[in-house]
């Protein structure tokens, strides 16, 4: 059997290491790319927890890095070793999206390191932004925010936000 090469049995995907032996529940490094192969001894694609983190498969094996991926409905972000990120938030492209706990990207309102939040549908975090959620509104500042306890002016005009960032006022 050769030695350090992927080998496609009956469809399947294996890596034969330096002593000709499979890799199995292992990952490994091949040509300067990452893979994962399952107790099988079968590369592994989407999404799979190994040495304690979740990581992001390419259709053609490879482990993803510094990028946004897709799962179904999901959506990662793959850091520079490959591992996905949780409880952070990322700046890409000057936008900035939150992902909590379980690694996935979050939209609506989030509280993230003691401030709150709003994440529109896409992910991105709403910033200098009026938007309204049931029927009430909210506003989120420069920094993306929420507007709480406080007077904004926007457009020459003044906008009262309550302790839960409800507007609650407008005037002159």
């Amino acid at each position: 059997m050769k030695k350090r090469v992927m080998v496609t049995v009956d469809g399947k995907k294996y890596y034969a290491k330096a002593d000709g032996s499979i890799a199995i529940s292992e990952k490994v490094n091949h040509y300067a790319s990452d893979y994962i192969f399952d107790e099988n001894g079968v590369m592994i694609t989407g999404l799979v927890e190994y040495d304690g983190h979740l990581y992001y498969c390419k259709a053609d094996g490879k482990v993803a890095k510094k990028v946004m991926v897709s799962d179904g409905e999901d959506k990662y972000f793959a850091s520079e070793d490959g591992t996905l990120v949780k409880n952070t938030m990322v700046s890409r492209y000057g936008s900035y999206y939150i992902f909590g706990n379980d690694c996935k990207m979050v939209t609506g309102f989030v509280t993230f390191n003691g401030e709150d939040y709003y994440c529109k549908a896409n992910g991105k975090v709403a910033k200098n932004y009026m938007f309204t959620v049931d029927g009430k509104t909210y506003y989120a500042k420069a920094d993306g925010t929420l507007a709480k306890n406080e007077t904004i002016t926007r457009y020459f005009k003044k906008y009262t936000f309550d302790e839960n960032g409800v507007l609650i006022a407008t005037g002159k």
